[in-house]
C-alpha cells in the first residue's frame, strides 16, 4: 500500500511542539482526505475527502465511500506492520505503528528535505563546521561562492579554523573535496 501527502504546506513559524501542517492524503495513488496538524502539541487529524472545493460541491455517495473505505485499509496496513523502534537518549522505544505515525513521519522527512536544502544553500559562500547531526555549527561567510576563491587561499582559510575545531566538530561542507580542498 503506497501512502503519500501531496500540497503540503508546512508552517515553521508558528509550529510550536508539532509540525504545523496541511496536506492532501493520497493512498494509491488516489487522492483521499485530507491530513493536518495545528502544531500546539496535538495529534495529527486526517479525514476522508467528501467536498470538492473547486466545484463547490459534494463528492457522489460512490466517491465518499470509496475514500473512507482507503483510508480504512490504509490503517489497517499501517496496525499490520512491525513496531517502529526508536532510541530516546540510549534507550530503544517500540511503538505501534498507526496511519497517524505513518502521516508524521511524511512531514518530518518532508521539513529535513527542506532544511537540507537550505543548509546545502549556505555551503556554496560559507564554510560551515559543528557536530554532524547537531543542533548548531559555525559558519565563516564570504561575499563571492566560495568556488571563485583561489584555492590557495581558501586552503589556507579551512587550515585556519581547522586548527580551532573542538572535540567531536568538522567540517559540514559537502562542496570543499570537490573544489580540491585537502581536510
Amino acid at each position: 500500500m503506497k501512502i503519500e501527502l501531496k500540497n503540503i504546506k508546512i508552517n515553521l513559524t508558528f509550529s510550536e511542539e508539532t509540525t504545523m501542517f496541511m496536506a492532501d492524503l493520497v493512498i494509491n495513488g488516489i487522492v483521499v482526505g485530507e491530513a493536518n496538524n495545528d502544531g500546539r502539541g496535538g495529534c495529527t487529524f486526517y479525514d476522508a475527502k467528501s467536498y470538492n472545493v473547486k466545484k463547490q460541491e459534494f463528492l457522489p455517495d460512490a466517491e465518499r465511500k470509496r475514500n473512507r473505505e482507503l483510508i480504512q485499509q490504509a490503517e489497517a496496513f499501517c496496525k499490520s506492520q512491525p513496531k517502529q523502534v526508536v532510541d530516546f537518549g540510549g534507550t530503544k522505544h517500540e511503538f505501534d505503528v498507526t496511519l497517524e505515525s505513518v502521516i508524521d513521519d511524511l512531514v518530518t522527512a518532508e521539513v529535513e528535505k527542506k532544511e537540507q536544502k537550505k543548509f546545502e544553500k549556505k555551503m556554496v559562500d560559507a564554510i560551515l563546521w559543528g557536530k554532524p547531526n547537531g543542533y548548531s555549527y559555525t559558519q565563516v561567510k564570504f561575499k563571492i561562492p566560495l568556488a571563485k576563491i583561489p584555492l590557495m587561499q581558501l586552503q589556507g582559510v579551512v587550515n585556519k579554523y581547522k586548527t580551532q575545531l573542538k572535540e567531536g566538530e568538522q567540517f559540514l561542507n559537502t562542496n570543499l573535496e570537490e573544489l580540491g580542498i585537502k581536510l
